[in-house]
């Protein structure tokens, strides 16, 4: 089988497996909405649970397990957040954006720790080249926080 072949396949069983994970859930808060049996408890683990169980159906499968949680993330908004109670949306926003911010922040550390945990970085870089990392690094972030916050 050609690489291409090989590809299409993973790519397409992966987005089936986010896809139709993420409407089985839209499918489930809908009729639940209607007749008003969902709590809010509910509503928030179902998102939270939804792409890890979409990972591990697609990894379990031989599948990308990564390309199946964007796409469950896509379809969740699409599909599941004109679903959820006001009070469950605003919980997930701001849980979302602490986890969001926490990994952030863990990356930013471990680049830090990084250049202190090679052995001769120092001479091998120079100062300058670590104040140039540094202020690249700055503009690279302001970059992307400025795209964010636009969009």
């Amino acid at each position: 089988m050609s690489p291409f072949v090989e590809f299409a396949i993973l790519f397409l069983g992966s987005f089936l497996i986010g896809a139709v994970s993420a409407l089985i859930i839209a499918l489930i808060l809908k009729k639940g909405k209607k007749s008003k049996t969902i709590k809010i408890n509910n509503e928030i683990a179902m998102m939270i649970l939804c792409p890890w169980i979409s990972y591990l159906i697609a990894e379990g499968l031989k599948f990308s397990g990564i390309v199946s949680i964007l796409i469950n993330g896509v379809f969740l908004v699409q599909y599941v957040d004109p679903n959820l109670s006001k009070t469950s949306r605003k919980v997930m926003k701001a849980g979302f954006e602490t986890v969001a911010w926490a990994a952030e922040s863990v990356v930013f550390l471990f680049i830090g720790l990084g250049v202190f945990a090679v052995d001769n970085t120092f001479e091998d870089i120079g100062a300058l080249g670590i104040i140039a990392a540094c202020v690249l690094m700055n503009i690279a972030r302001a970059m992307n926080i400025g795209i964010t916050a636009a969009i």
